[in-house]
């Protein structure tokens, strides 16, 4: 069988190039990452870091034990997140006695940017709600399958938008990153780039107004906060980058 890295860096279909990273620190226990550019670490080395060293994942493994599998894409979508862990499935069987699989979602809609014809989940133009709830059952599907327990994490966009029973995070990262400003968050939003899509939804005009100024008001935070770069799509800093990693684990040691 070839490394997981080969799989999908090269073997695989649709996932991008160069997503998957793999830390074997000869342990028994692993830690797969799934997510997009905040997880892949974006912008980190643009400011000197080694982005592997910095991201969250990376630092999670560490304070958990485990090995440690990365998979993310700049640019990524939900479908494309949860994909992965069909792929896993491809892959074949990890050797390892316990497998926490935490993806960290991001906003509805990127869907519609990438090529999904080749893949029976292509997106239709739903309501986030709805279009959230066909993906946990396609995730829900390939989870089945595999022997490994999983934790929903959001980055931007808000948990309130994805309704299941799978386990999740309350608070996403702005909103960690909120608290570690001693400021308030009220940024309730699932997408901050896509209202062209959700004008097609059945989301009434006065909540897309609403949506749309929060959004904005997302940007703006993001823009002047000490823990994201104020470039591209904001990503975050080594600093927050930590204490997201350290909300997780928090989270994780309570549930065991």
């Amino acid at each position: 069988m070839q490394s997981i890295e080969h799989h999908f860096n090269e073997d695989g279909i649709n996932h991008g190039g160069d997503c998957c990273y793999y830390k074997n620190n000869g342990k028994d226990k692993l830690l797969i990452t799934i997510g997009e550019s905040w997880t892949w670490g974006d912008s980190l080395e643009d400011h000197g870091y080694n982005r592997l060293d910095c991201v969250w994942g990376n630092k999670l493994s560490t304070m958990l034990d485990t090995d440690w599998v990365n998979i993310a894409r700049k640019g990524a979508s939900n479908l494309w997140i949860f994909y992965q862990i069909e792929e896993l499935i491809r892959y074949g069987k990890l050797d390892y006695d316990h497998i926490q699989i935490v993806t960290c979602c991001t906003e509805w809609g990127r869907e519609y940017n990438e090529n999904w014809e080749w893949h029976d989940q292509k997106p239709l133009l739903q309501h986030p709600l709805e279009q959230n709830k066909r993906l946990i059952d396609y995730a829900t599907e390939s989870l089945q399958k595999l022997d490994t327990d999983i934790l929903l994490t959001h980055n931007f966009c808000d948990p309130s938008f994805w309704q299941h029973n799978l386990p999740q995070l309350d608070k996403n990262w702005i909103e960690i990153t909120c608290e570690n400003l001693n400021m308030g968050y009220d940024f309730v939003v699932p997408t901050i780039a896509h209202y062209d899509k959700l004008r097609k939804t059945e989301i009434k005009l006065e909540d897309l107004v609403r949506l749309q100024d929060k959004s904005l008001r997302l940007v703006d935070f993001l823009a002047n906060s000490k823990y994201n770069y104020n470039k591209a799509s904001k990503h975050p800093t080594p600093e927050s980058h930590k204490f997201w990693a350290n909300y997780i684990y928090d989270n994780l040691q309570g549930k065991q």
